[in-house]
């Protein structure tokens, strides 16, 4: 999605941060982040102009998004936004293989 500037977001330093929060409707759907052991399920991933935001929230109960991050953003400028929910179990659905999987390739080579 695009997200349009209405006001100049500084550069920031330290702890204070730029705050960007989205709202969402019923029509999409949620899930809270789950635990398992180490991994991270349903983790929230977020990107605003092809920066990854290392601070990245869905409330699932009041339906929004909050994103905070320390670099500036121009007035009246339209940035790409993405957001999405890493369910790292699952490659198809943006997340990743198990370094189990990744270990069962096996190289072959020749000498010649």
């Amino acid at each position: 999605m695009e997200f349009y500037t209405n006001v100049v977001f500084n550069a920031q330093s330290g702890t204070n941060y730029n705050m960007v929060r989205i709202v969402y409707g019923s029509a999409f759907s949620d899930a809270s982040v789950v635990k398992i052991r180490d991994l991270q399920v349903f983790r929230p991933v977020c990107y605003l102009n092809n920066q990854r935001i290392r601070l990245c929230t869905i409330d699932t109960t009041n339906k929004h998004i909050t994103m905070s991050f320390l670099f500036g953003l121009a007035v009246n400028t339209r940035y790409h936004l993405k957001v999405s929910i890493l369910d790292s179990r699952n490659a198809d659905i943006n997340g990743f293989l198990p370094t189990a999987a990744v270990s069962n390739i096996v190289l072959m080579y020749k000498r010649s």
